[in-house]
């Protein structure tokens, strides 16, 4: 079992990067979401996940309650706002995506 933090339990699914690897679990947990009427999908951090697979992923969820949470490293970071997909450029959404993507977040 993998450190805490390394593992969060947000709905629709488990996030957990060491079952196989970030891309992997972003895509399983985006396809639950799917499947259960939920919007979501992949946070790719400073590049694309088919052709930068060195790149991390993290995913993304509208909660229902007006709200954005991105999933990652263990709990979610979440801020009020409901656009799919959601806007990161300021606020908190760009400090969430910062902690998704620590020093991989470099969208100057």
């Amino acid at each position: 079992m993998p450190a805490i933090g390394h593992r969060a339990t947000p709905q629709p699914s488990y996030y957990n990067i060491w079952s196989s690897n970030c891309h992997t679990e972003a895509n399983f947990f985006t396809a639950v979401a799917s499947a259960r009427g939920i919007t979501a999908g992949i946070l790719v951090c400073q590049g694309n996940p088919e052709s930068d697979a060195q790149f991390h992923t993290a995913n993304w969820m509208l909660d229902g309650k007006g709200r954005t949470c991105i999933y990652n490293w263990g709990a979610p970071c979440c801020w009020d706002a409901s656009a799919s997909p959601p806007d990161i450029s300021t606020g908190k959404g760009q400090e969430c995506a910062r902690l998704a993507c620590d020093k991989q977040y470099d969208w100057s």
